[in-house]
C-alpha cells in the first residue's frame, strides 16, 4: 500500500521548490532525489503528477504561456515515469533513480 504521507511530503516540497524558490520541475525532482535518497521514487512520481495536475486546475490555462509550461511539465513527468519503468523491482528508491541517471548519462534531472 502506498504511503500517502510520503507522497504529500514530496508534493509540498515540489511546490515549494518550483513556486517559491524558482526551480524548474526537473531541478526540483533531482534535488529531492539528492536530499532523500532512501525515499520511494514511486512516491516522487505520484507527487510530481499531483503537483502538475493541481497547478493546471488552479491556473486554468488562461494564457498560451501557461499551456506551454504545462506541456513541459508533463513531458518531464513522462521522462520520470519512463526512467522508473526501467528500474528493477526492489530498486525503486530515489538513490536507485539517481544511479540510473548517472549510468545512462541523462542530464534531465541534474
Amino acid at each position: 500500500m502506498m504511503d500517502v504521507a510520503g507522497w504529500d511530503f514530496f508534493e509540498e516540497r515540489i511546490a515549494t521548490l518550483v513556486l517559491l524558490e524558482n526551480h524548474s520541475l526537473p531541478q526540483a525532482i533531482g534535488a529531492l532525489c539528492d536530499a532523500y535518497p532512501e525515499s520511494s521514487a514511486d512516491q516522487l512520481l505520484l507527487a510530481a503528477i499531483s503537483f502538475a495536475t493541481h497547478l493546471d486546475t488552479t491556473s486554468g490555462h488562461v494564457e498560451d504561456k501557461a499551456l506551454a509550461q504545462s506541456h513541459r511539465r508533463y513531458r518531464v513527468i513522462a521522462a520520470l515515469a519512463a526512467d522508473l519503468a526501467l528500474l528493477p523491482d526492489g530498486k525503486r528508491q530515489c538513490e536507485d533513480l539517481r544511479l540510473f541517471w548517472q549510468a545512462s548519462g541523462s542530464e534531465v534531472f541534474f
